[in-house]
């Protein structure tokens, strides 16, 4: 057992634990010392009370002005909160469209619209299958325009908007397709084919070859082969200069390939 950790379960400072042992003719310099087994018996019989600490600390009862000051200032500290949670109510759903049929055969959308006459933000939003933010929009960029304001919601009418829905539809881009790959791989224009660069690293791996060559035979710009050297995806070689840059058709390869 060590000084300190016989003082720690003592509750009493480690200088007290080394002045006991000097006394009983043990010589101690440091609170990391052993204390023998054979006087740890003696250091707790004549060991003095323990010290108080901060978990000994009792505090006194609160006062009755203390209670009502904390009360005022917890009081406080909630209406604040809830004054920064508050949030803005936004506009109500308003929706112009016409109880729905369950009976009716034909079904059709656009005649469904035009039966109500007018229609809602939330109305011209579902038919056209977007958001309300879009529609929004259309109303920023004068594709469409309100006649009325009902609960905070823009009304339109139904033949203008469907009027101005044709020439929408038309400028609305269409979605994104992924690019076609070539099945024989990537073909490099107006530079080397994927076929014709692999035969060329095969025979000629270690050939150095210059920034504008390097270009030409991947088919890029100039910028784009020195952007692969800032990212790390090519290294030149050793010998070249940095106005000179030269590269292995090895790591060229390696790098057009990613």
């Amino acid at each position: 057992m060590r000084v300190w950790e016989l003082a720690e379960q003592l509750r009493i400072p480690a200088a007290d634990v080394i002045a006991l042992l000097r006394a009983e003719g043990e010589w101690v310099t440091s609170h990391l010392n052993k204390v023998p087994g054979i006087l740890v018996a003696t250091i707790v019989a004549n060991a003095p009370p323990p010290s108080k600490t901060a978990a000994d600390y009792v505090p006194p009862p609160p006062t009755a002005a203390e209670r009502v000051a904390w009360q005022q200032a917890h009081e406080a500290f909630d209406a604040q909160t809830r004054r920064r949670r508050r949030k803005r109510p936004g506009p109500r759903p308003v929706t112009m469209s016409l109880p729905y049929d369950e009976d009716a055969y034909y079904h059709d959308e656009e005649d469904e619209l035009r039966a109500q006459g007018e229609a809602s933000t939330r109305d011209l939003a579902f038919f056209a299958g977007v958001k309300a933010s879009t529609v929004r929009q259309w109303v920023g960029r004068g594709y469409i325009t309100p006649v009325r304001n009902v609960g905070g919601s823009n009304i339109f009418d139904v033949d203008d908007f469907v009027t101005a829905y044709e020439q929408i539809a038309i400028r609305r881009s269409p979605k994104g397709r992924a690019r076609r790959r070539h099945p024989h791989g990537p073909r490099l224009k107006p530079g080397l084919t994927s076929a014709q660069f692999e035969r060329l690293n095969r025979v000629h791996p270690n050939r150095l070859v210059t920034l504008a060559e390097a270009a030409k035979m991947t088919g890029v710009a100039p910028a784009t082969i020195r952007t692969w050297i800032h990212r790390g995806h090519l290294a030149a070689h050793p010998n070249s200069r940095p106005r000179a840059l030269k590269f292995r058709i090895r790591d060229l390869y390696t790098a057009s390939r990613r």
